[in-house]
């Protein structure tokens, strides 16, 4: 029993090892699968926000026309202040949605390094 546990134990040690390095590897591909979702995520709000932003605008205009109001002064004025709002709020959408993903990465990352060193640790644990 005494060679069975000397081969045994530290096969298990690397094999635990090999576990840790593909496990932090694994994480890391969920991460970046996660970023690349919430980044199509933000793109489709994006563009939805852009969207609802020119619709506005188009309807604030037939409104304006329609109530005989000329588009000029201060309506005008109004006008663009909407569409510069609108699209800080397509903006702050991106942004966002840029920095969740940045994060989900820089998990990812984390998680594979320390899977690398953890798995480096029980192998050569393993082996000495």
């Amino acid at each position: 029993m005494g060679i069975e546990s000397a081969i045994l134990g530290p096969a298990l040690g690397v094999v635990g090892g090999i576990g840790s390095i593909f496990g932090g590897n694994s994480a890391n591909a969920a991460a970046n699968s996660q970023a690349n979702l919430i980044m199509r995520e933000t793109d489709i709000k994006a563009k939805e926000k852009e969207r609802e932003v020119k619709e506005f605008e188009s309807q604030q205009k037939v409104d304006y026309a329609s109530s005989g109001v000329i588009l000029s002064g201060s309506p005008l004025l109004v006008l663009e202040e909407t569409r510069e709002r609108g699209f800080e709020d397509v903006k702050n959408i991106r942004e966002t949605g840029r920095a969740s993903a940045a994060s989900a990465r820089a998990e990812g990352r984390a998680a594979m390094t320390r899977g690398l060193f953890g798995g480096i640790a029980s192998i050569g644990q393993a082996l000495s």
